[in-house]
């Protein structure tokens, strides 16, 4: 799982350097509020799905990540996903992939409430940092038809980056 994770990650980042000179520059505020997030992320669910985040260094005014969750071994949902300015506005956005690869229903983009070193908050998405290697996320769901739930997500950093040369 590690492999392909690097390998998402790899993917994205060259995504990146093609498209990211384009993107505005972002507020010291939104920058510094997001330092604290980089590198590997694990949760384990109660049913049993693993689930890992990764969030790549910032790079070029951008901050890139990727997501999977594995249920008995078996991948259940893969993510892209890109923190950046879009209009003078910092947003979440996600695209999510089912086990085939084919898209998974859209997520609708999540702007940024507020920054700190101690919790970044996006609009139904608020992570908290609670320790050197630990955050909480609360992620509120909305599915058409149905009432919004609210899931909390207890992380644990496996991982940092380091810089080379």
């Amino acid at each position: 799982m590690n492999k392909l994770l690097l390998g998402c990650c790899l993917a994205v980042m060259g995504v990146a350097s093609l498209v990211g000179a384009a993107t505005p520059a972002w507020s010291a505020e939104s920058m510094n509020g997001l330092f604290w997030l980089e590198g590997v992320c694990e949760t384990q669910a109660q049913d049993g799905t693993l689930t890992e985040y990764v969030y790549v260094p910032l790079f070029k005014d951008e901050m890139l990540s990727t997501m999977v969750a594995v249920k008995n071994g078996q991948p259940t949902r893969y993510e892209l996903r890109v923190i950046k300015d879009q209009s003078g506005q910092v947003i979440f956005h996600e695209i999510g992939f089912k086990p085939d690869l084919t898209l998974a229903p859209p997520v609708p983009l999540r702007p940024l409430q507020s920054a700190s070193t101690q919790e970044i908050n996006f609009t139904d998405m608020k992570v908290t940092r609670t320790g050197q290697n630990s955050a909480t996320m609360e992620l509120t769901i909305r599915t058409p038809g149905t009432a919004p739930r609210t899931l909390t997500i207890q992380l644990r950093r496996t991982m940092k980056f380091s810089k080379v040369g």
